[in-house]
């Protein structure tokens, strides 16, 4: 029995077959796919974008540029709190006194908390896998610990949620770069 013809797959798909083959029951197919894979002229390395949604979803990333466009929105998710406070106090400041300055201990608060966010997701962007982890711990802990002390269920915002997805994507991301930048 003769196994598909790997001539015409791209990189990404023999490194795929490559993982996926059992090499001790089809030792030819996985010596092909070696040979194809450490051959230099071997088809010209076509990776198409898979767009911001699929690549958010996906199991795995395809390029390197869907992994910038995930950390460049979960960037962009992290400073929405601080540019909302801000908007507020110069734009709506009775509902910003009514609302965020209850008091100087909780304006220094919100603000604190919109600061480290933002920083943090900043880090992120820049390939800091600590700071993905960190900024996780931070978004979940005050809800968790509230809904402990007051023994009810965790109030989580939508922004929370949407932050916490976009950060495991960005974890995904930073990797796939990391492993990427070590093959070449």
């Amino acid at each position: 029995m003769e196994g598909p013809n790997y001539e015409n797959y791209s990189r990404i798909e023999l490194e795929s077959v490559l993982r996926n083959v059992d090499s001790k029951r089809y030792p030819e197919r996985a010596a092909r796919v070696r040979e194809l894979l450490n051959k230099p002229g071997h088809k010209p390395e076509i990776r198409k974008e898979q767009g911001f949604w699929r690549a958010l979803l996906s199991k795995e990333l395809e390029s390197v540029v869907d992994a910038k466009k995930i950390l460049k929105v979960t960037f962009c998710v992290c400073s929405i709190q601080l540019i909302f406070i801000v908007l507020l106090r110069l734009f709506f400041p009775e509902i910003y006194e009514k609302n965020i300055a209850v008091s100087s201990f909780f304006e220094v608060v919100a603000f604190s908390f919109a600061i480290i966010t933002l920083v943090l997701g900043w880090f992120v962007q820049k390939q800091h896998l600590w700071a993905a982890y960190f900024l996780i711990i931070f978004i979940l802990s005050p809800n968790l610990l509230f809904a402990l002390l007051d023994r009810s269920l965790p109030d989580f915002s939508f922004l929370d949620i949407s932050l916490v997805i976009l950060l495991f994507a960005s974890i995904k991301s930073i990797k796939f770069m990391r492993a990427e930048s070590t093959e070449l």
